[in-house]
């Protein structure tokens, strides 16, 4: 009986190397890359489809976003291109490891960054960029407001980060199973691969390689976010801080003279007003006249910055009928219709209100070193006078590096959440709520006797995600519970208690108040600058022998507001602000609504607006300019922006107002001494 052998089956042939075992994991590392940015706008058109302009300019749009994806995974790959063909053979095993390792993380944190789009761009109207890196440093408060506020957009980034890494860790061992070329191929290959990925990290022809500018093709700001990439906006964000100073880098040069000549033109101060400092050098340091002087005790002033308040949820301002309180004070008050914030964040309203500083596209100056001492802060100028000077926050104060900028600049006293809040108190994610903060303000002010003081408070309930005690406010079943609707009812609660009881107090009858929103909310719209969420509500209001009863209807920034409280007070000062008191006679009809001035930072545009027309001044681009026609509808239709000639002369305005502060803060200008 015969016995059959199984017969072997030849061993497969061992894989030849090849230049395709190098080029694969660059090829395959791209493609991933290309789909999930692509999939990512996709998705945005989808979510935010309300906000999209015209399908024409849609291709545009893709064929944007296909070459900043290009140019930023150019970037990436490129330091693992060299070394790849430059490191010895006998490094491969172990470069292949590493390699697959970088590349999974570049895929981890694009996919990451693009998740964290959706929020961004409902709240802040823009990718990540420098306000990721800010929230990055407060970890437990962040982790809080992901957890209450964006548990959905977690588990989707969650989901959505894991399946890249297990789809893409599969493509990328099949695509370096491979062997690599010896080193005479590599040697062929490196300046091939070189030079391609260089022109795409460059991606343009010209003598400039293509930047964030680029990328402004449309009027319609939702188009030029979705043709970027958040990895690319976050990365450009970090490059800018070696610039946050430079403006003119972003918008143009002038002559320091002609600087001074144009800003010190745009305010109520005489020529002859202005002084040189103490040291003899030239700033906008300057004596402020009062208007008629006053008799008595030198009057308090309580600055009160509510948190993410637009115009739109204002009944006095035409908004949504959600601030009964706010609206009655108004009513008697002096009003301003038409004023506009300087920036979108918290950090922006106190270097405008507090400060008077006009805006930059550098970070706001809470946050720059040189601004941590001797800078000027209204804080500082009634400290001098005698003042005592406080700041009132139900959060922690060293957010946004407040803390630090007000002790080192004039607060005497910071009364935050460890210092305030009591124990079994209810507070939310941001801190002590606003009725509970409010009335130990008022608690504060009656134990200040007879000395004057200088305050400023600040809320923390309107803001994401929208905690406020319960049975406090009857909630708008129009909106949900945990919304800005109505934790705007429930500021405007904490407001309208914490006058009720001032008005008991004898502090009350010698105090100004100053009401202003820092920013409107959730910033967004077609515009360039969309004017609508700057609109914001502020009035001083106070006893009328102090405050009178009126409305302003010119146009007006937040940087107006100390310089109009120091013409109420009836006294004389001296101060670097270059914002104007409002009811100077110099500064026009304040009923006048197509007259006034107001200075607006988003992101990097910088607007000025004058009268019924704005400049938009924007880094590599030419200065845009359009009228502003105001109608009677609400929301983003309020203001329309209809495109005309720039005006040498404005545009030339507008670019001096943009270079001022950033030669004030460089020089180490804007102070008193």
């Amino acid at each position: 009986m015969s016995h059959t052998q199984p017969v072997a089956e030849p061993a497969a042939p061992a894989e030849r190397p090849g230049p395709y075992g190098l080029v694969a994991p660059f090829v395959t590392t791209l493609a991933l890359g290309l789909a999930l940015t692509t999939a990512g706008r996709l998705a945005l058109l989808a979510l935010f489809r309300d906000r999209l302009g015209s399908p024409a300019e849609w291709p545009t749009l893709f064929a944007m976003g296909l070459r900043f994806d290009v140019l930023l995974l150019s970037y990436l790959l490129l330091p693992a291109w060299l070394l790849a063909c430059l490191a010895p053979g006998r490094w491969e095993s172990g470069l292949k490891a590493a390699l697959r390792g970088y590349l999974l993380v570049l895929l981890g944190v694009m996919t990451l960054l693009e998740c964290a789009t959706w929020p961004s761009l409902t709240e802040y109207g823009s990718r990540p960029e420098a306000l990721f890196l800010e929230y990055l440093k407060h970890g437990g408060q962040v982790a809080a407001l992901i957890f209450s506020g964006f548990w959905r957009e977690t588990l989707v980034a969650t989901v959505a980060i894991f399946a890249v890494l297990w789809f893409a860790h599969r493509q990328l061992r099949r695509a370096t199973a491979r062997p690599w070329p010896h080193w005479r191929t590599k040697l062929v290959l490196f300046p091939v691969g070189l030079a391609l990925l260089l022109l795409g990290a460059r991606s343009s022809f010209s003598h400039r390689p293509a930047n964030l500018s680029t990328a402004a093709f449309s009027q319609n700001h939702f188009h030029n976010e979705l043709a970027l990439n958040s990895t690319y906006t976050l990365l450009y964000a970090v490059y800018r801080r070696t610039h946050e100073t430079d403006t003119a880098h972003d918008y143009g040069k002038l002559p320091l003279a002609r600087i001074m000549e144009l800003t010190r033109r745009g305010t109520t101060v005489p020529a002859a007003a202005y002084r040189p400092l103490p040291d003899g050098k030239e700033a906008t340091l300057h004596r402020q006249e009062p208007r008629a002087v006053r008799a008595g005790p030198p009057p308090n002033v309580v600055v009160i910055l509510l948190e993410s308040l637009g115009a739109e949820y204002t009944g006095w301002l035409g908004g949504t009928r959600l601030t009964p309180n706010f609206d009655r004070l108004a009513g008697e008050s002096l009003a301003f219709e038409r004023l506009f914030s300087t920036g979108t964040r918290t950090a922006r309203g106190i270097e405008a209100v507090v400060a008077g500083f006009f805006p930059t596209p550098a970070r706001a100056v809470l946050k720059l070193g040189k601004a941590q001492r001797n800078f000027f802060t209204a804080a500082d100028l009634f400290r001098r006078e005698g003042y005592s000077t406080h700041f009132v926050y139900g959060g922690e104060a060293n957010f946004d590096e407040m803390k630090a900028f007000f002790v080192g600049n004039g607060v005497e006293r910071v009364w935050d959440q460890p210092v305030l809040q009591k124990p079994g108190q209810a507070v939310g994610v941001w801190g002590i709520h606003d009725e509970e903060l409010f009335l130990e303000a008022d608690a504060l002010f009656r134990r200040q006797g007879d000395k004057p003081f200088f305050a400023v408070m600040l809320s923390t309930s309107n803001h994401s995600p929208y905690d406020y005690p319960d049975g406090k406010i009857t909630p708008d079943p129009a909106f949900p519970a945990a919304s800005p609707e109505n934790a705007i009812k429930f500021t405007d609660y904490a407001l309208g208690r914490f006058f009720e009881k001032a008005r008991t107090a004898p502090y009350f009858q010698n105090t100004i108040f100053v009401v202003v929103a820092d920013h409107g909310t959730r910033v967004s719209g077609d515009q360039l600058i969309p004017l609508y969420k700057f609109h914001i509500p502020a009035l001083i209001y106070g006893p009328p022998d102090l405050v009178p009863r009126q409305k302003v209807r010119a146009l007006a920034s937040q940087v107006d507001l100390m310089p109009t409280v120091l013409g109420l007070t009836g006294r004389a000062w001296t101060h670097p602000m270059m914002g104007r008191d409002l009811l100077d006679p110099a500064a026009g009809d304040p009923a006048d609504p197509r007259r006034g001035r107001a200075l607006l930072q988003y992101e990097t545009h910088f607007g000025y607006w004058k009268d019924e027309d704005i400049v938009i001044l924007r880094p590599g681009l030419a200065p845009a300019q359009f009228r502003v026609e105001t109608t009677e509808q609400t929301g983003r239709d309020r203001f329309q922006l209809k495109a005309e000639t720039a005006d040498p002369a404005l545009v030339e305005e507008a670019l001096a107002h943009s270079l001022l502060p950033g030669h004030l803060y460089g020089e180490r200008l804007y102070r008193l001494e």
